[in-house]
């Protein structure tokens, strides 16, 4: 399955690894004006570590300069709406059903801005 998410245009995969362990992911892709993270996922013994931080601001990196980082958080997951606006995301649309399983969903967005 991750080899089809790998061949994919416009796409980013990031891995992070302790002691040749995978430990998290994330994976993003372009949309034109904006950027998709699609996943970002740490094994539960690293959370809370700064492993999800860091593979966040390591695909921030990827975001050309004025386009917006965005992504899709369910309705009932706290922790990760909580992670996602204490590194600058704001919710854009309030709620809506997602078209996959039409649960209700955040529409969370970080503005990248200018490049340094």
């Amino acid at each position: 399955a991750i080899a089809n998410h790998l061949k994919r245009p416009n796409s980013t995969f990031l891995v992070a690894e302790y002691k040749s362990q995978i430990i998290g992911f994330a994976q993003a892709y372009d949309h034109g004006p904006l950027v998709e993270l699609a996943r970002l996922y740490v094994l539960p013994h690293y959370q809370r570590k700064g492993v999800g931080s860091a593979l966040l601001r390591k695909a921030a990196e990827f975001v050309p300069a004025g386009k917006k980082l965005s992504l899709n958080v369910h309705r009932d997951n706290d922790k990760a709406r909580n992670f996602y606006e204490k590194h600058g995301f704001r919710n854009k649309k309030g709620l809506y059903h997602s078209q996959d399983n039409g649960r209700l969903i955040h529409l969370l967005e970080y503005d990248i801005g200018p490049k340094e």
